[in-house]
């Protein structure tokens, strides 16, 4: 399960699925000699002041599931969203090669560290957590909720689409 980054990140909503389908796709592609018979895992939210993009990949009878996390901070205001978005893809996409040249993941931060990239700071970190076994232990234990918009707490309706609005995030999608 994703934690961001801010510490002021609380309600968010997930990317758009048809999105992470397609990035899911742009990633085999751009990786299949690699990935093989993989399951690329892909999961986004959007908080109101951050992005935060997970990609990973899992092997069948693997445990170790290597998983890159971007966070980047934005101004909801001013910034455009989608081409945030777009540069943590690319982003992603650049610490996937580095990962597929170099045989030890060592080297990878596994806590948030700041990087450059095509002008943005961004953060970025490495795990090899599971998500499919985190999930179905989620499951179990009756943590996971399926709902479009996630907060902490219980939000109003009317909490509900003031952000939605300032997301850009339609009723819709």
């Amino acid at each position: 399960m994703m934690e961001p980054r801010l510490p002021t990140s609380k309600q968010w909503t997930e990317f758009p699925a048809e999105l992470l389908k397609q990035m899911k796709s742009v990633f085999q592609e751009g990786f299949g000699s690699q990935l093989g018979a993989a399951n690329i895992e892909v999961e986004g939210r959007i908080y109101p002041g951050e992005l935060l993009l997970s990609l990973g990949f899992s092997r069948l009878n693997q445990l170790k599931q290597p998983n890159f996390e971007i966070s980047l901070a934005y101004n909801p205001k001013k910034d455009n969203v989608l081409k945030l978005v777009h540069t943590l893809f690319d982003a992603m996409g650049a610490l996937f090669d580095q990962y597929f040249q170099t045989p030890d993941d060592t080297e990878f931060p596994k806590y948030w560290e700041e990087m450059e990239f095509e002008g943005k700071k961004l953060f970025v970190q490495y795990s090899t957590k599971n998500s499919s076994l985190e999930s179905k232990a989620n499951k179990l234990l009756g943590v996971a909720a399926d709902h479009l918009l996630k907060e902490e707490d219980e939000m109003s309706e009317a909490a509900v689409a003031e952000l939605k609005a300032k997301l850009g995030v339609g009723e819709d999608e």
